[in-house]
């Protein structure tokens, strides 16, 4: 008899911080970091994004860091994201 090993795709605690966040009531001046899988629907939305947030919403600047498809996203790289942005927008399909 063969055995099955389920798999479940949900993380094992969800993070939970008592830091109070700032609100963002504007993206004038914002700088906003795009984090993204690439799948092409989320690349082209990246693609939008980086083009109207600046120019309608007067967002300093945009940036995009890529991300693992099938992988978890090493705190490392969304402390870098973090660190060099005002907000971010996450863009994971699947």
């Amino acid at each position: 008899m063969e055995t099955v090993k389920i798999m479940n795709p949900v993380a094992d605690q969800p993070l939970v911080t008592e830091e109070i966040l700032n609100k963002i009531t504007s993206l004038d001046g914002v700088v906003v970091g795009l984090i993204s899988n690439e799948w092409r629907c989320i690349s082209i939305m990246d693609e939008h994004l980086a083009e109207v947030l600046p120019a309608r919403y007067n967002a300093a600047d945009t940036f995009k860091t890529p991300v693992d498809v099938v992988a978890v996203t090493p705190p490392e790289v969304l402390d870098g994201v973090a660190g060099k942005s005002d907000a971010s927008v996450v863009g994971i399909a699947h």
